[in-house]
């Protein structure tokens, strides 16, 4: 909480007798913020026309937004397309291994951008506000076809897309019919889903063509139970804020052993991520976790390394 905010009286109420919001929405769809308008008083006067208005305003706002960030935006954008073109972009693979046999069963590909453009949390998020996150994520299929090609037979290979992407990508086009059942889509929890009937007949469709489907980073974000349990992925990754230190949280260790439970109820697949500890292994192969990823059992390392 706010310092400012907790110095408040708990029975304060601020003086509102009018509130009008509307949003500042982008050509990209991207909301920006929100035009508020208060008043002290009550206005029973009121209207539709008050709200086209506002309404009016906050397009204006919105075209004036775009006008001043334009040059620059389009130039970052530019030079992260460009990145990903050019070969400046890293990726990596990182293993996903099973117990207590410590095989290989796939990878998850990871991408990291010049050190210039920010970190990589920073540039998705970017991409996303600059209406560029679908074309940047085809690229990085586009390459993660190339290194499935590559990677052993029985290996399969995980990529995170957004929301975004995964409404709009026409991935059957990317990855040929008889590599698809070796893909695993991942479902980022940085991204919102707004409708979930529609983004669940997204999913359904993908899984039609071949597919899987993950749950990224589940326990932060967006990757709340609910998402869980409407969009019924085929796998789901824990996230590292579940387990960290989960051989000495009993509250940790409940959680993961009922995550479990449903996955086995429910014929989910249940990948532990983040493991970097002995003792968080032990505890999560008492439990019964059967697949882990993490620096401890497989550190991120480059294509060359991995690749046949």
């Amino acid at each position: 909480m706010e310092p400012a905010f907790a110095k408040l009286n708990s029975k304060f109420e601020p003086p509102i007798g009018l509130h009008l919001s509307v949003p500042i929405r982008l050509t990209s769809g991207v909301t920006y913020g929100m035009l508020c308008l208060f008043g002290t008083a009550p206005r029973g006067d009121v209207t539709g026309r008050d709200l086209a208005l506002v309404t009016l305003t906050a397009d204006l706002l919105a075209q004036d937004i775009e006008d001043s960030f334009d040059a620059h935006f389009s130039d970052l954008a530019l030079r992260l397309t460009d990145a990903l073109d050019n070969g400046a972009v890293r990726f990596l693979l990182q293993p996903v291994v099973t117990l207590p046999e410590r095989h290989t069963v796939g990878y998850e590909l990871l991408s990291r951008f010049p050190a210039t453009l920010g970190s990589t949390e920073d540039i998705f998020r970017l991409s996303r506000f600059l209406g560029v996150i679908a074309p940047m994520e085809a690229r990085i299929a586009a390459k993660a076809r190339e290194v499935l090609a590559r990677l052993p037979r029985e290996a399969k290979l995980s990529i995170n897309f957004s929301v975004s992407t995964i409404e709009t990508l026409d991935l059957s086009g990317i990855f040929p019919s008889h590599e698809r059942g070796r893909v695993i889509i991942e479902i980022t929890e940085h991204e919102r889903v707004s409708n979930y009937d529609s983004f669940s007949t997204a999913l359904n469709r993908l899984r039609g063509m071949g597919f899987r489907v993950a749950i990224d980073d589940v326990g932060a974000g967006y990757s709340t139970f609910r998402h869980v349990v409407q969009l019924r992925p085929d796998i789901i990754k824990m996230d590292r804020s579940l387990i960290a230190g989960i051989d000495q949280s009993r509250e940790r260790g409940s959680l993961a052993s009922a995550l479990l439970d449903y996955s086995r109820e429910n014929g989910v697949t249940l990948v532990a991520e983040g493991i970097e500890t002995g003792d968080e292994l032990a505890a999560l192969e008492a439990i019964g976790v059967k697949r882990v990823q993490g620096y401890l059992t497989g550190a991120p390392r480059p294509l060359d390394e991995v690749l046949l």
